[in-house]
């Protein structure tokens, strides 16, 4: 496993803490869902993480070399709230034992990815890599990801969000005091969904 970093800062050079950070391994048109054929792994899920006091985050992860298919890269999503404001682009892992800085490791736009994501957990302390990859599932369909933010101004214990979005999305959600809190999901279609929290909140959920 290779530990990938990056420190995330403001036009001031003020550190960014407890900016979002998504990690999601894709694959090449045509190609199977990624797998690790040494360990018996699959690759899937979406992993996240947060940014420390530094400003900065990381994760362990498998270098592309040691995934079949070939054609793989991993698509990095750092986000900041509470505007939402994000970066994305895409690196290739490589098979190192010290820190890599994923700037060093950076590639432009891979052409041919496929329309199906398959979202990578992190490993050793970040998280395990187990399960068997669904192709059909409409959460993965890359190319019309988009992003929605959803404003609750009424506490409510049921957020009912109407996204539009056309797929099932990955939601992060905060309090009025812009602290995360977590809730029960649940998809009514590829369009709308529910939040359910153990009392009434208000605040703003964040759809992608």
């Amino acid at each position: 496993m290779t530990t990938m970093f990056n420190i995330l800062k403001r036009p001031d050079q003020t550190l960014i803490e407890n900016a979002k950070v998504e990690v999601t391994l894709i694959a090449g048109a045509g190609a199977a869902p990624g797998f690790v054929g040494a360990t018996d792994e699959t690759i899937l899920s979406v992993y996240t993480t947060l940014t420390d006091a530094t400003g900065r985050w990381e994760v362990d992860l498998t270098p592309n070399t040691e995934i079949t298919p070939s054609n793989t890269y991993y698509y990095i999503v750092e986000r900041v709230t509470p505007n939402n404001r994000s970066t994305s682009y895409y690196i290739i892992v490589p098979d190192e034992v010290t820190d890599q800085w994923v700037g060093d490791h950076r590639i432009n736009t891979p052409t041919g990815i496929d329309q199906n994501i398959y979202q990578v957990t992190g490993v050793a302390d970040h998280g395990a890599l187990t399960g068997l990859a669904d192709n059909d599932h409409p959460q993965y369909a890359f190319a019309n990801r988009q992003s929605y933010v959803h404003t609750q101004g009424v506490a409510g214990a049921v957020w009912t969000i109407t996204h539009n979005l056309g797929y099932y999305p990955n939601y992060w959600a905060e309090d009025s005091a812009n602290s995360e809190i977590e809730g029960a999901p649940n998809n009514v279609s590829v369009n709308e969904m529910t939040i359910t929290f153990s009392s009434a909140t208000s605040g703003v959920a964040y759809l992608s």
